[in-house]
């Protein structure tokens, strides 16, 4: 139309827009200063478009923080990030950036990203912990290294704020993703020409070029002024480590060895670089590119890096560059290669002299467990006892020793203040652009233990089909201390609610009388809620989000309620109130309020509230307050009273009808277990390895455990 005529005809005044301010990948404008919008024009694939869209995003910020950092008025010379597949050759049209999910970051992408992550870990005095993390940390198992890692600070003795300053270098994209849902500082590390996802065994090639990356990560970071403990993630740190480092200028590196021969300065103590600190100085950073630049010297060809540092050490090297070196006392820093036997004074557990992540995980879980039994006994007596640890599950389970020492009393007393105004807040923080938010309740009995209700709940997420970004809008309701400390830990969106009269800390079986108060103060704290216009999903900690459910609920108006059954019965629907959606509005209001008055009522005496909204809706009373409710059919939202047949639609699953924790525990690990191994066929299927039309062969694990809990009632 434009060529042959009919703009003109019409009269329409065109105006051509110059490519230096409207940009796109035909033509890029070569301006960052006057440049305006950026297309991803000539490019055929969304995946393609989106990953060069990042790309064109990073260059963004890259600028800006150059602006923004020097503050000049010089022009500055665009190079934007190309197509992955083509270096700087022109983009050809009707194809762009692979269908491959690996993003290069260029060096100065990398240099800035890393100032960013280092700056927001760091202490004031520009120290802090690195440790690096790669699929097979974070993935592998029911309970992962970093998770092990995480728990360690959380059951150390005043170690719970160092997390605030630890750094997650991550090795691959998935190591990444979930750094980032547990809120952590993180940093993506590019692996060039390594697999960095897998388990790397010990001096396989894979391993040894892994190390030597960090190296010279390490470098870069010594470089930018940054002193740090570089922690591997199989060190558990149970008590402050900087308490037994010295932190004047007195020393440039202190390293932990696999044996100590009793003597500090002694070159001849056994170096482990899975945890040292190192000061930034002009020394240390001479030692650490000298350190990297060996890994190419024929001397050295097919040694790890720890070996080189070692033979630096011996050969005189580190006297040559005036290094001072403390060896660290496996007392305090101790490892599986010589234990420490004084638990009043350890500080670190490393699992080193172990090859596989698998064995370290089982010998670690026993590691804090052997940590908590210890605190339990100090918290119960206020007695002063040295125990002996566990050893290797391989070599059996040997009970503590216990020698008596000057026994000490440190009792701290917390006063809980209740502000209404700090539940605005919380509210505020959590919900969505609409009001509406994610409500779980947890207590001390769901915090604590090897695998805990409530990481089962926070994994469902990560493992789930698009429910990542919901942990983002999920607020947690802590009813003791305890839940709250661990709330806050994690980084999540945390709320104390004060319960009167309750004791809210241990596990309440199901219909015991503090099980009862509880569900019912839960109740009158949804109705506050509701007052303030919030709508919300409430949900219990043993319901794993498998999918997002708002993709399964009416999402305008006009349902008040949509609860979950524990079956699907026409005759009878037995709801649950595990599980439910609610609108704020003025009938949903007036219901709470006279369900949660109504447990006063005689009629009601020993009910929980779940029974009593039954009666309720029922007797008529939802009828009578317009409430229309929408009850959630069991293929979508399961549960153990009834099982979902159809794994490609469920979307939650309940540990309902079952009663104790740890049954549930238990069995909700089987549940998770299930949902993996179907994920797995089904991303086997999208990728060709399984041909489209095998249908998946699903059957839930039997729910033994939760089945043997009702046997001793």
């Amino acid at each position: 139309m434009f060529h042959t005529g009919v703009f003109t005809e019409l009269g329409i005044k065109t105006m051509f827009l110059d490519t230096r301010y409207f940009s796109g990948f035909c033509q890029d404008s070569r301006d960052m200063i006057a440049v305006a919008t950026v297309h991803a024009n000539c490019c055929r694939g969304i995946q393609a478009k989106v990953i060069d869209l990042m790309a064109v995003f990073r260059d963004w910020k890259n600028y800006r923080g150059y602006i923004d950092d020097q503050r000049l008025g010089a022009l500055y010379v665009l190079v934007w990030s190309l197509s992955i597949s083509k270096g700087f050759s022109p983009f050809q049209i009707n194809q762009c950036a692979p269908s491959s999910k690996t993003i290069m970051i260029t060096a100065r992408d990398e240099r800035n990203e890393l100032e960013i992550a280092l700056e927001g870990a760091s202490m004031k005095n520009k120290t802090l912990i690195i440790a690096m993390v790669n699929k097979a940390y974070v993935e592998e198992g029911d309970k992962t290294m970093l998770d092990l890692f995480r728990d360690s600070f959380w059951l150390g003795e005043n170690t719970r704020s160092l997390l605030d300053h630890v750094l997650i270098v991550a090795m691959d994209q998935i190591a990444f993703d979930r750094c980032n849902l547990l809120h952590l500082h993180c940093y993506r590390l590019v692996m060039e020409g390594v697999d960095s996802a897998g388990e790397k065994l010990y001096m396989s090639n894979e391993f040894i070029n892994m190390m030597w990356r960090r190296t010279l990560f390490l470098t870069d970071v010594l470089k930018r002024g940054y002193s740090f403990i570089f922690t591997d993630t199989d060190v558990m740190w149970l008590r402050n480590p900087f308490t037994r480092l010295n932190l004047d200028e007195a020393e440039d590196v202190q390293i932990s060895c696999d044996k100590f021969n009793g003597k500090q300065w002694s070159k001849i103590n056994p170096i482990n670089t899975g945890f040292y600190y190192v000061r930034s100085n002009n020394k240390t950073i001479a030692l650490f590119n000298t350190w990297y630049t060996m890994k190419d010297n024929s001397n050295y060809t097919g040694m790890k890096d720890q070996d080189v540092l070692v033979k630096m050490l011996h050969t005189g090297l580190f006297t040559e560059l005036g290094i001072r070196t403390r060896f660290l006392n496996t007392r305090y820093f101790s490892g599986f290669c010589e234990d420490s036997r004084d638990m009043r004074v350890v500080t670190t557990v490393h699992a080193n002299c172990c090859r596989s992540i698998q064995a370290k995980v089982k010998d670690l879980a026993v590691t804090l467990r052997n940590w908590k039994k210890y605190r339990g006994y100090l918290e119960d007596q206020r007695l002063g006892i040295l125990f002996i640890w566990s050893l290797s599950v391989s070599k059996g389970f040997l009970p503590f020793q216990k020698y008596k020492w000057a026994s000490s009393s440190k009792t701290t007393t917390v006063t809980n203040i209740y502000l209404r105004d700090e539940l605005e807040v919380a509210l505020d923080g959590a919900s969505m652009e609409n009001k509406t938010l994610i409500i779980v309740m947890m207590n001390k009995a769901y915090v604590e233990g090897d695998k805990t209700m409530l990481n089962l709940f926070l994994d469902s997420f990560w493992l789930g089909e698009n429910t990542r970004f919901l942990l983002d809008h999920l607020l947690i309701v802590a009813v003791d201390e305890t839940a709250f400390d661990r709330c806050k830990f994690l980084h999540l969106h945390c709320y104390r609610l004060v319960m009167d009269g309750v004791n809210s800390a241990g596990e309440k079986l199901y219909m015991s009388n503090e099980f009862i108060k509880m569900m019912w103060r839960r109740t009158q704290f949804l109705y506050d809620v509701l007052k303030r216009g919030y709508s919300f999903i409430f949900t219990d900690a043993d319901i794993m989000w498998l999918r997002n459910p708002f993709t399964r609920l009416i999402p305008d108006e006009a349902k008040d309620i949509q609860i979950s059954c524990d079956s699907n019965n026409p005759k009878s629907t037995p709801i649950n109130t595990g599980f439910y959606f609610v609108q704020s509005n003025n009938k949903t209001i007036a219901l709470f309020n006279t369900w949660y008055t109504m447990k006063d009522n005689s009629n009601y005496t020993g009910m929980k509230d779940q029974d009593v909204l039954d009666k309720m809706l029922h007797t008529g009373l939802f009828t009578e307050f317009g409430i229309r409710t929408r009850f959630l059919d069991t293929r979508y939202f399961s549960g153990f009273c009834q099982d979902s047949r159809d794994m490609m639609v469920v979307t939650t699953v309940h540990a309902n009808c079952c009663r104790s924790i740890q049954a549930k525990v238990i069995d909700l690990t089987a549940v998770l277990q299930d949902w993996k191994k179907y994920r797995d066929f089904v991303d086997d299927q999208r990728l060709g390895k399984i041909p489209s039309n095998r249908t998946y062969g699903f059957g839930w694990s039997k729910h033994v455990a939760c089945r043997n809990s009702w046997r001793w009632l």
